[in-house]
């Protein structure tokens, strides 16, 4: 079970094994470059999103992270495709 704290338009995310921050807040998908670096800084970052949302969203996100360490990885749309395996296909080659 998952709860969620509102603490204005950041949510803190309570599950039984970790704890996380999720935002809610309009136009912060321009921020989310800045926002993931700083969480998580590292040398290179992967976006896995379905195709759906990839063929929505990802030519907005793309820009807001360095050009050559961003790779975006895509599966099938469906909740099907969200499984251990295709995750292993992807992250795994």
């Amino acid at each position: 079970m998952t709860a969620a704290r509102a603490t204005d338009s950041e949510f803190e995310s309570v599950t039984r094994d970790v704890n996380y921050p999720v935002y809610v807040q309009r136009g912060l998908r321009t921020r989310v470059g800045s926002i993931t670096s700083s969480a998580a800084p590292a040398y290179r970052y992967a976006i896995i999103a379905d195709a759906t949302v990839a063929n929505l969203h990802a030519n907005e996100l793309r820009p807001l992270f360095p050009p050559d360490r961003l790779l975006l990885l895509t599966v099938p749309p469906g909740e099907v495709e969200k499984t251990r395996e295709r995750w292993s296909s992807l992250t795994d080659e």
